[in-house]
């Protein structure tokens, strides 16, 4: 994994907090059942961490990537600062949304990394669509425009 994002130690923070929270669930489920003292580590919970965190631990290792690309070649193309200033404008005006940057829910929220991965592919299919329908409608409305200016100069001909 590259070390972008501090997503190193964000990843080993967060690995640490849903193991934690995944170890006091059962180990307060068998105090809670007259069990008695939990064992240090209940049988099953590393199983189960690990079936868990492995999508997020996925998620994170593509992000690390995707993030080494962009400081490569993203900072210098407008159409990525155009995104960030588009995404900026969107989370602060539109807060209902739910829309953010990758940083900011990586660095500030409490996401699984494999959630805001899916909430990101949203967010650029959204933006994708939005474009091309933009696209399309500027196209139709040069040809309409075009074609009323042209056609009383076709009749006279």
């Amino acid at each position: 994994m590259t070390p972008f994002h501090a997503m190193g130690m964000i990843t080993g923070l967060e690995d640490v907090r849903v193991f934690f929270r995944q170890f006091r669930d059962e180990a307060a489920a068998r105090v809670a059942t007259g069990k008695g003292l939990p064992p240090i580590c209940p049988t099953g919970t590393i199983a189960d961490y690990t079936a868990h965190r492995l999508p997020d631990v996925h998620s994170i290792v593509d992000l690390a990537h995707e993030h080494y690309y962009e400081l490569r070649h993203g900072v210098r193309s407008p159409g990525k600062r155009a995104r960030k200033v588009f995404d900026h404008l969107v989370s602060r005006w539109l807060p209902f949304l739910d829309w953010t940057t990758l940083y900011a829910r990586i660095q500030f929220g409490n996401d699984r990394f494999s959630d805001v991965v899916r909430k990101e592919k949203l967010q650029d299919k959204v933006i994708h669509r939005a474009m091309t329908t933009a696209t399309a409608l500027l196209f139709g409305s040069a040809i309409a425009g075009v074609y009323v200016v042209a056609k009383p100069q076709i009749l006279l001909w």
